[in-house]
């Protein structure tokens, strides 16, 4: 497995200082009588208390599994690594896998971890249904209720092929999805040895069977979520676009996108462009057809996965080169190291938080097209004396701006 160990070379209050303004609520947690505070954040799922789909999983692994006889641990989906930290602290033994998506929330397992002295893990920035390189003991799962069907089966698949001899599946959905998750387990002739319903949740524990037969899982990690294949004409130029469930820009370019667009075929974008957050790919593909050999790198970046894979894989769909195209998983756009001529920006929605501090800090001597409701716009424009407004653009409630550094 390509698994990266984490050395904790960042302290935590290093890290707790990055990502302070994130940081919405510490609160007490207890497991198998041990006794646990967590971080959580309004960018996370469960902003103000550990979700009950998490509580009713980790009560029932406590009461009917014997976690003393495994000695790997995948928490798939792993959030702000609630489950995966209890475990590894009640069962010090353990080698534990964290794997989510989203790297903000691999960010706040990794301070939950260090806030909890958990010392030895791993994380891994992946979408969840990639195919397991290594075998687990235990793999337990809070699956996102927006998983769609393909991915669940695709997950559920992956995650018995998974199993060591003996190993254990711990899962825990919404009720909506009970009844697809129990056809999946049954289709593949799954051993399901418990099951339990909460208020609004199934937690149920499977393992294989000596007859189970594994239906033929997708290679393809994006194929599970894609929604369908369009063909576009905008901005004076027609494309082809692969969609994905879940996230914005499905069938049409919304107004955030449009806006960029429209400051972006004024411009002379050359040389390294960064796309933080570029949804399906609309932007990044338009660019390159309005731009053709201008652009020397594509720089994908963003909390989520889904969006860099996607809008990697519809550049290359496109006839962009793989060698042209680069990839940064991160949290925060000031965590992109490389040299870049232009920033092109759909910021991250965080309830309740005003984040353009951390947008354009490090970022000067650039130029940042960005585009955002209108009163997030005037209060970024309010707030900072660093840049200046060379085009601004409304519509329907959002604002797109081309900015560029003010020389010192």
């Amino acid at each position: 497995m390509n698994k990266k160990k984490n050395k904790l070379l960042l302290t935590g209050k290093i890290i707790e200082e990055k990502l302070s303004f994130l940081i919405n609520k510490i609160v007490d947690f207890t497991f198998f009588g041990e006794k646990f505070k967590f971080y959580l954040s309004h960018a996370l799922f469960s902003s103000f208390d550990i979700d009950e789909g998490t509580k009713l999983l980790l009560k029932t692994i406590a009461q009917k599994i014997n976690v003393t006889a495994f000695t790997t641990l995948r928490d798939i989906g792993s959030g702000a690594g609630i489950i995966g930290i209890c475990l590894k602290k009640k069962f010090p033994h353990l080698n534990v896998v964290f794997s989510d998506r989203d790297m903000l929330a691999l960010d706040f397992t990794k301070i939950n971890c260090i806030f909890n002295n958990i010392k030895e893990y791993y994380l891994l920035g992946e979408l969840g249904i990639e195919l397991m390189t290594s075998k687990y003991d235990f793999i337990v799962s809070n699956i996102p209720a927006k998983i769609g069907s393909k991915g669940l089966e695709e997950l559920v698949k992956k995650m018995l092929v998974s199993l060591n001899h003996n190993g254990f599946c711990a899962i825990v959905v919404i009720k909506s999805l009970e009844e697809k998750t129990k056809k999946i387990l049954t289709e593949i002739n799954a051993l399901i040895k418990y099951e339990e319903k909460g208020n609004a949740h199934w937690v149920c524990h499977f393992t294989s069977s000596e007859s189970h037969r594994i239906v033929e899982y997708n290679n393809d990690v994006l194929e599970p979520y894609i929604r369908d294949i369009i063909m576009q004409k905008n901005f004076g130029v027609s494309y082809k676009l692969k969609t994905v469930y879940n996230i914005p820009d499905f069938d049409t370019i919304g107004y955030q996108s449009e806006l960029l667009l429209k400051l972006l075929e004024n411009s002379k974008l050359s040389g390294a462009c960064l796309f933080w957050n570029p949804l399906q790919g609309h932007i990044p593909v338009i660019a390159h057809k309005l731009f053709p050999g201008k652009i020397s790198k594509y720089i994908l970046a963003g909390r989520d996965l889904l969006q860099i894979k996607i809008a990697q894989d519809n550049l290359e769909f496109n006839g962009v080169s793989k060698e042209n195209i680069f990839i940064n998983h991160v949290s925060l756009i000031s965590e992109v190291i490389d040299s870049v001529q232009y920033h092109i920006i759909i910021p991250d929605v965080i309830p309740m938080t005003n984040n353009y501090d951390i947008i354009l800090k490090d970022l000067s001597a650039t130029n940042i097209f960005i585009s955002d409701k209108s009163t997030n716009i005037y209060r970024l424009l309010e707030n900072q004396k660093s840049y200046q407004v060379k085009n601004k653009i409304k519509k329907n409630g959002f604002t797109g701006v081309y900015l560029t550094y003010r020389i010192q």
